[in-house]
């Protein structure tokens, strides 16, 4: 169809000419969609993980749907794509399964198999071959869990926890969330594909540092074989070759690795999680998606490689910031004093972080505060003043190492100045900070310039609904009015 647009005459004339385009029920819908985008954009923006970025070298380009490099001793996030994007894990699940057996079961508790604890896993998935009534060890449940990922002696380990399928779940999702995950939902404690059975590169780097604090971990997983003694329903030993190649083979073998777990399904693609240690430095690199099994091993390679050449890493000194401390105290002393405050401060206190990561080739670093960007939290009689701590790296670089936190409480006016009746503009009444910086905990400026945005567009369909509304009903009133 083709349209001619007569010379504009101003808004009112674009909005009709757009009104002639359209009706006003897509208009309406267009309102409604755009009025949900705005209430998830807080959130959306929210749950992005803020990666450290490049290095002094090139990075890594990474073939996979998602991934994330993290530096365990720092809690930085170094290298991603996709890092935030809830996907399915498959077998790296066991991870968390192992993290909680580890963190709540004895290696050599026993483990009796029922038969809920294989009877719905799907043929074609590994199995170490347990049968009703045959007992175990956790110790022998983890090694065949995590080498050759039997998925019936991770559901022993499971639902000898929780009771069942669901209640195991529960204790996983409980766990995520208490290391910091935000994208994760899991449902089953194998990796079986699942709709809703999810996490997220992001969340897996959180949860295998984790499960790499555990000496027996990292022991297992580096096993390149493990034999199975007899049980009670099995006469023969099995012996439980690794599947990870990082272990199995010489050509993936890397003298920094800790250890790890890898996965497969076809909705998954493959993935995988590895953690290395070098110089007191532990890395974790997480694969989602890969095109294929051999190639994860040499990008996560790749990741370590880069992680550890193109970064330092190095624990926060306490002693760096006395002077500080002692500086931004006597600042906020003075300014109470200047501005006739009965107040003082009741508490000091350094929250620093346990290291910083930061680009190699830098500058001298130099510790810092910013006075400008304090956070207040008031309460009943005084307030909170943070302070985030930096390290100055160079001119463009700084990296924040944690909080110097005041307590600012008000003072308690003496009997004489109490006696008689008091002045309501009297400062012995508790005090609230006045002209306080603004709160940096809130959102970001590009946050706000989104809402402000598709505010902008959604009032801008509104006026195009009512235009529309509008005209219709001059319609009608014009075929309504009696012909004169």
């Amino acid at each position: 169809m083709l349209v001619h647009f007569a010379p504009a005459t101003g808004l009112h004339g674009l909005l009709m000419r757009l009104c002639r385009l359209c009706r006003w029920k897509l208009v309406l819908a267009l309102c409604c969609s755009l009025l949900l985008a705005l209430t998830s954009i807080p959130i959306l923006i929210s749950a992005q993980t803020v990666l450290l970025g490049p290095g002094t070298q090139q990075s890594p380009d990474i073939e996979a749907r998602a991934y994330v490099l993290y530096d365990a001793q720092s809690g930085t996030f170094l290298l991603g794509e996709n890092q935030d994007e809830p996907l399915p894990p498959a077998s790296i699940t066991k991870v968390m399964t192992a993290l909680l057996a580890l963190e709540n079961l004895a290696m050599t508790d026993m483990l009796t198999i029922s038969k809920e604890m294989f009877a719905s896993i799907p043929n074609d998935y590994a199995r170490l071959g347990l049968v009703e009534g045959e007992n175990i060890t956790v110790e022998e449940a983890l090694y065949a869990s995590l080498l050759i990922s039997a998925n019936d002696a991770a559901m022993a380990l499971a639902i000898t926890m929780g009771g069942s399928v669901a209640g195991f779940a529960d204790l996983m999702n409980k766990r995520a969330t208490e290391l910091g995950c935000r994208q994760t939902h899991f449902t089953n404690p194998y990796g079986l594909a699942e709709a809703d059975h999810l996490t997220s590169a992001r969340d897996m780097a959180l949860i295998t540092a984790e499960a790499l604090k555990h000496p027996s971990f990292c022991a297992i997983t580096k096993t390149k074989n493990h034999i199975l003694p007899p049980t009670n329903m099995f006469e023969s030993i099995r012996g439980l070759p690794n599947g990870n190649r990082f272990v199995s083979t010489s050509e993936f073998a890397y003298a920094s690795y800790l250890g790890g777990k890898t996965g497969y399904t076809k909705l998954s693609g493959h993935t995988i999680v590895a953690g290395a240690g070098q110089d007191q430095r532990t890395l974790v690199a997480v694969i989602l998606g890969a095109p294929n099994a051999r190639d994860r091993y040499g990008e996560v390679i790749r990741l370590f490689d880069y992680g550890f050449s193109a970064y330092t890493t190095e624990p926060i000194d306490p002693a760096d910031y006395v002077s500080i401390k002692d500086q931004t105290v006597a600042h906020v002393r003075a300014e109470l004093a200047r501005q006739d405050r009965l107040m003082e401060i009741t508490a000091v206190e350094l929250e620093l972080f346990a290291a910083i990561t930061y680009p190699n080739a830098l500058d001298d670093k130099q510790p810092g505060v910013d006075l400008d960007q304090v956070i207040v939290q008031e309460h009943a009689t005084g307030y909170v003043r943070r302070y985030p701590l930096y390290t100055q790296v160079s001119e463009a670089n700084r990296y924040q190492t944690g909080w110097l936190v005041l307590t600012v409480q008000a003072l308690q006016p003496s009997a004489s100045i109490t006696t008689g009746t008091p002045d309501t503009d009297s400062t012995s009444t508790p005090d609230t900070e006045p002209d306080l910086p603004a709160d940096t905990a809130g959102p970001s400026i590009w946050r706000w310039l989104l809402i402000v945005l598709l505010t902008a567009v959604v009032i801008l369909g509104l006026l195009l609904l009512f235009a529309m509304v509008q005209r219709d009903l001059n319609k009608r009133r014009r075929k309504r009015s009696p012909p004169r």
